[in-house]
């Protein structure tokens, strides 16, 4: 079974996912089941996964800024650069299942596991 992990940005979203890293961590050694992490090359998560041998894929999304910001007029257009990164990454793996623990990087990831 293939697997995409997502969410990020901060611990709360990553550490549930480290932790069900640790418990598959039997699984992925006898080739049972081969995970994926999408997640953003900024965020923490670019720096936690990949030690913990899960593949490390990143993909370009933007947060929105509970303040006024020129840079939350770019949210759609990186929203959309996410969602076609994501539809490549999630095709090409051949995903059969997506796990989200939420924040800002899975918004693309989790619209296009519904599309697809």
């Amino acid at each position: 079974m293939k697997i995409v992990l997502t969410g990020g940005g901060t611990g709360g979203h990553v550490s549930p996912q480290l932790a069900m890293i640790a418990k598959l961590k039997p699984l992925i050694e006898r080739g049972e089941i081969d995970l994926l992490y999408l997640g953003d090359e900024q965020g923490m998560e670019a720096q936690l996964i990949p030690p913990a041998g899960v593949a490390f894929q990143s993909v370009r999304t933007a947060k929105l800024r509970r303040y006024f910001s020129w840079q939350n007029f770019l949210i759609p257009f990186l929203l959309l650069k996410g969602c076609y990164q994501a539809w490549r990454q999630l095709g090409k793996f051949g995903a059969d299942l997506v796990f989200s623990t939420g924040g800002y990087v899975a918004v693309p990831v989790v619209w296009v596991a519904k599309l697809r």
